[in-house]
C-alpha cells in the first residue's frame, strides 16, 4: 500500500514539476504514467484499494490541471510565452480596415467575379467584398447592401 501512495505521491509531483519546467509534456507523461502505475499496484493490493486510488487520481489530476491554468501565466515560462500588454485603438492598433460603414448605399464596380466573395473597387478603393449569394461578373456595376464590421455585401446594381 505504502509503494502505491508514494508512486501516485511521485505523478502528483511529477505533473506539478511539469508547470514549471518547460519540458514539452514529457515530465507530465512521466508523471502520469506514474499515477497509472499506482492504480495497477493498488488493484494488486485489493480491489477496494485500487478504486479508492481512481477515485483519489479523478480528483486530483482535474484540480491540478486548473490550477495550472490559472497558475502558469504568472510563472517565470509563462510569463515568456503569454502576451502581457494589449494592443488597441488607443495605441493605433487596427484588425481591420477602419470603418467602412461609410461605403453602405454607394455604387462600384466588380474588379474580379464574386462567386460570391471577390473584389470591388469603390472611390478608386480597392475592398474584398461579397455578393448576396449570386454570382457577380467581374466589371458589372455593384452597389453595398451591408457593411457588418469588415464584411461588405454587395449585390448587382439594377
Amino acid at each position: 500500500m505504502i509503494k502505491a501512495a508514494a508512486l501516485l505521491a511521485a505523478g502528483i509531483i511529477f505533473i506539478i514539476i511539469e508547470f514549471f519546467i518547460p519540458a514539452f509534456g514529457l515530465v507530465g507523461l512521466v508523471g502520469a504514467g506514474t499515477v497509472i502505475a499506482s492504480i495497477v499496484t493498488a488493484f494488486m493490493i485489493s480491489n477496494t484499494a485500487g478504486a479508492v486510488f481512481i477515485i483519489i487520481a479523478a480528483i486530483m489530476i482535474p484540480l491540478l490541471i486548473a490550477l495550472f491554468f490559472k497558475v502558469f501565466p504568472y510563472t517565470f515560462f509563462g510569463k515568456r510565452l503569454i502576451l502581457g500588454k494589449t494592443f488597441g485603438k488607443e495605441e493605433g492598433f487596427t484588425a481591420g480596415a477602419g470603418d467602412m460603414s461609410s461605403i453602405l448605399g454607394q455604387s462600384g464596380t466588380a474588379l474580379t467575379d464574386l462567386r460570391p466573395s471577390g473584389m470591388i473597387i469603390i472611390e478608386n478603393r480597392r475592398i474584398n467584398a461579397v455578393s448576396n449569394g449570386e454570382y457577380i461578373e467581374k466589371d458589372s456595376k455593384i452597389i453595398v447592401k451591408k457593411v457588418d464590421g469588415n464584411r461588405i455585401v454587395v449585390s448587382k446594381e439594377d
